[in-house]
């Protein structure tokens, strides 16, 4: 009897049903049918269909992916035997990427099952795969992508799974460079079950040498590492601080703290593990404790463990506020750091003989990047900063020379305007102006549009040497992100171009130095890190579950990504295609972007497409149809929303803009302070407008409520502060706080009042709800930008002269 195709090695499985299920050209018809019905959505029919190795050949013969595609719907309806037959023919007979794809779920499916987390009713429920198969089916995927990094796991696995312990660790010591963290912890368990006293040494390099990762979660108590064994080869300590490491994986920091404050000596000079006691500190705002011991270990660092040591120290003091002695730091570190830095250098210790791990500086380990001495600058340049904007203007004017990548430093520029305004600080302005000329990547024009917003006020007299007004604009208008640009364009009469970027919901909101407001409603915290920084514990090149991750590193011109992306929306899978979408280096074509996009707001999800398209939408060559744009601006809750907007008089444009940057339409979503609903309002005001509004008990995850209650709290607030900028600026950072700003910032236009306010959150909510608003008026309403625009700055007024038409 012919065994299941679950039961052998995929490929063999594969062929033998080939032979054995060929027929009549009988098949293309019947797959014609099951194609036509899978392109329009019949769930029913596709249900009722048993899919044969014969029909999942010709759905592959007819369309490349389709049976990738079904399997995929077929897992979603737990169908396992259909998702099974679909995913073993894709990849022995399609193309990648499907057949990469296939490949990867059908390993994942065989772990799941392995590991006993697939239950009945899951599509990975079913027979084991017998060792021996699933050994070669892994030895097949590693062949066929011999670069990938999960297929490297999935053969070790296989291997340690099978008995074949020391072929294991031969396969780890063919792997170009460095083994990773499930590298190290698998050969761990092999030299283990093989009796050989390395695995010791194996633990303690995945523990000090290698960042926190979730392997470390899994290495104690599992069951390749029983309590008896790490206590019968490790001493009380090390073993308390290989928890507190997991402890620290997992994002426990202060459970963390005790096993790092008392780990071994010895522990206490790695490189890693100082990154990480200093990071533990700044998570857990314990600065003071932090700078006092990194201060005591100092003396008896050195290599890389010194440079680790002084980046965390200077982080801690700035986040102390003792950004001196912070730079200070920082600069021996970065002097360190240039002084060290060459091909091939990277301070630390040999690996020791037989070893899968290494110590820093250990075969495979890369230089030093550019990227790393970027970072110290950076921290330079925010903690000057935060001293005040003069410091920063004279460190920036010493180091600019030795910045790799300028558009690094961009997030800086942002704050350092806001701080010169607030300071009425003109020259600084002028200063930043001139020194961001020739660095592409940092935003020139902002200071351009500054300039000549205070010259037009009159704010600023110092013009000599300085181009004309006009031309400053034209600078803004040429070179600006969307709100400086849109603004310099309105200023100079210039037609509009609709765009759109510049209200991308935000789904990485950084370090915003001077914002005294962490988290952005509505919104996920970002991970604190700077670009192109990995977060200390972050899982860097972990698998990425289910089929979604597989085509970073793809260039966006590769003819197989688009098409790939292209087939999540024509088989009625865009959920899982933005997430797909979402791991990609470059964002797809703006069409399919904007059809995954489309497809998930019938659905009712808005917050993932309309930041994919946002993302093509920026990165796009093409000006944008109209209906890209309608489906980038849309009008979700339409009839809830226009009620709102008819009863409480509110300008259509501006309220459906605030809804958009407040939660992008999502009913439910909730923010870290509190805030619910698709107007964010938190419960406290949300009460006083039910009070008013005499609504009993009301539901703010109800789209009706919840729009009625926040055009309400609106509109109070426009009532209470005018037109202009001011009410908007309200309903973001509270009405107490702007009558503060009001005194504070009296005598500036309300353009430069909205740029000049504390909160870097405030700032950026007033730029993207302006920009939504333009192309909301210009889209539904008929309005001009200029129309829109005087909504919310009411005293923002054109240049005089002729006006371009469109």
């Amino acid at each position: 009897m012919m065994r299941p195709p679950t039961a052998m090695p995929l490929l063999a499985a594969a062929l033998l049903l080939i032979f054995s299920c060929q027929g009549p050209d009988s098949g293309g018809a019947v797959a014609a049918r099951v194609l036509e019905k899978a392109l329009a959505g019949d769930e029913e029919f596709l249900k009722k269909t048993s899919v044969t190795p014969a029909l999942a050949d010709e759905l592959i013969l007819r369309r490349p992916g389709s049976a990738f595609y079904l399997a995929l719907r077929y897992t979603d309806w737990s169908i396992p035997e259909n998702a099974e037959t679909l995913l073993i023919r894709t990849f022995v007979k399609d193309r990648d990427p499907w057949r990469k794809e296939a490949g990867r779920e059908l390993m994942r499916r065989s772990d799941r099952r392995e590991n006993g987390e697939a239950r009945p009713g899951d599509a990975s429920f079913g027979t084991p795969i017998s060792g021996d198969a699933r050994l070669g089916d892994a030895r097949r995927f590693r062949e066929l992508y011999p670069d990938d990094p999960e297929g490297r796991v999935f053969l070790l696995q296989a291997l340690l799974r099978a008995g074949l312990h020391q072929d294991m660790i031969e396969e780890v010591r063919r792997f170009p460079g460095e083994p990773g963290e499930e590298e190290i912890f698998l050969a761990a368990g092999a030299y283990r079950k093989l009796g050989r006293p390395e695995w010791v040494h194996e633990i303690r390099t995945l523990f000090l040498h290698r960042p926190a990762h979730p392997v470390h979660i899994r290495s104690a108590g599992d069951g390749d590492f029983p309590e008896a064994a790490f206590a019968a080869a490790f001493p009380k300590e090390e073993i308390a601080f290989f928890r507190a490491k997991a402890f620290f994986a997992a994002g426990s920091y202060a459970a963390a703290l005790p096993g790092y404050r008392n780990a071994p000596a010895s522990f206490r000079r790695g490189a890693v593990f100082l990154r990480e006691y200093g990071e533990i500190h700044l998570k857990t705002a314990r600065h003071r404790d932090g700078i006092r011991d990194l201060e005591r270990m100092l003396p008896g660092l050195e290599g890389e463990a010194l440079l680790a040591a002084r980046e965390q120290l200077g982080k801690l003091y700035r986040q102390a506020g003792k950004y001196e002695a912070a730079v200070s730091v920082l600069k021996k570190a970065r002097e360190q750091w240039e002084k060290e830095t060459g091909p091939g250098i990277r301070p630390g210790g040999e690996a020791g003989p037989d070893t899968m791990g290494a110590a820093p500086g250990g075969r495979g380990i890369p230089a030093r990047l550019p990227e790393d001495g970027d970072r110290l600058l950076w921290y330079i340049l925010s903690s000057s900063l935060r001293r005040s904007p003069e410091a920063f203007l004279t460190e920036y004017s010493l180091l600019r020379r030795k910045i790799h990548d300028p558009r690094y430093f961009s997030d800086l520029f942002e704050p350092l305007a806001a701080e010169l305004l607030r300071r009425g600080r003109w020259n600084g302005l002028r200063e930043a102006f001139e020194s961001t000329k020739d660095s592409p990547g940092v935003d020139h024009a902002r200071f351009a549009f500054l300039l000549a917003e205070g010259i037009r006020r009159r704010l600023y007299r110092n013009l000599r040497g300085l181009p004309p007004v006009r031309d400053l604009l034209e600078t803004a208008h040429a070179r600006g992100n969307s709100f400086h640009s849109l603004l310099a364009g309105i200023a100079l009469g210039k037609p509009f171009s609709p765009a759109g970027p510049g209200a991308e919901p935000d789904d990485s909101p950084g370090e915003n130095p001077g914002s005294d407001i962490a988290e952005v409603p509505g919104k996920a915290p970002g991970p604190g890190t700077r670009p192109g920084e990995t977060p200390v514990g972050s899982p860097v090149g972990s698998p990425v579950g289910g089929p979604v991750g597989s085509l970073v590193g793809s260039p966006v011109g590769d003819p197989g990504v688009d098409p790939y992306l292209r087939g999540f929306a024509d088989f009625g899978l865009s959920r899982r295609g933005i997430l797909a979408a979402r791991s990609l280096p470059e964002p797809p074509d703006l069409d399919t972007a904007a059809l995954l996009t489309e497809m998930e707001a019938a659905q009712g999800r808005h917050i993932e497409g309309l930041r994919l398209l946002a993302r093509a939408a920026r990165r796009s060559p093409e000006p944008l149809n109209r209906r890209v744009l309608e489906i980038l601006y849309p009008r979700a809750f339409r009839e809830e929303t226009d009620g709102a907007i008819r009863e409480f008089s509110l300008s259509p444009a501006v309220y459906y803009s605030l809804v958009r940057e407040e939660s992008h339409f999502e009913p439910a979503i909730r923010s870290s302070a509190g805030a619910v609903g698709l107007a964010q309002l938190m419960p406290a005001t949300a009460r006083d407008m039910a009070r008013k509004l005499k609504v009993d008990q009301p539901d703010l995850t109800d789209p009706r409520t919840n729009l009625q209650l926040g055009a309400r709290h609106l509109a109070d607030l426009k009532r209470r502060f005018g037109p202009g900028v001011h009410y908007l600026a309200a309903y973001n950072a509270g009405g107490g706080r702007v009558n503060q700003w009001k005194r504070q910032f009296r005598g500036l236009s309300q353009v430069l009042f909205a740029e000049a306010l504390p909160f870097a959150e405030t700032r950026e909510y007033i730029r993207k709800v302006l920009v939504a608003a333009v192309h909301y008026g210009y889209l539904y309403d008929g309005k001009t930008p200029a129309e829109t625009v005087s909504e919310l700055l009411s005293d923002f007024v054109p240049l005089p002269g002729r006006q371009e038409k469109p």
